[in-house]
């Protein structure tokens, strides 16, 4: 379940994917559709997950996870990560490459 991200839980878990380039209005708005899709129908064993996703600076995707409702497991957040590469090859952007530091 999709929630306005000013709403969800202050305990909840945080994925935060960093792009070294500013993105695009273009970019965000089909990042916010592409994610926001996706946390809609994000389950944990059936169980519908409480999420949303933000865009910080032009360059953070902030994706929460309101995690004390059932918790989360690998397959899920897995799911998770197999979006964001498929952002990343749409986009040719780069999100996960560790080496990235951000001041």
């Amino acid at each position: 379940m999709l929630v306005n991200f000013d709403n969800i839980s202050d305990d909840s878990r945080l994925w935060v994917y960093g792009s070294k380039t500013k993105l695009t209005p273009e970019q965000k708005e089909y990042i916010f559709q592409k994610i926001g899709e996706y946390l809609k129908n994000w389950e944990y064993h059936k169980k519908p997950l409480t999420s949303a996703v933000t865009i910080l600076k032009d360059h953070f995707i902030i994706v929460a996870l309101d995690s004390l409702e059932y918790g989360v497991g690998g397959c899920s957040i897995d799911s998770l990560q197999k979006i964001i590469q498929e952002l990343e090859r749409e986009l040719n952007i780069s999100l996960l490459n560790r080496l990235n530091v951000f001041c």
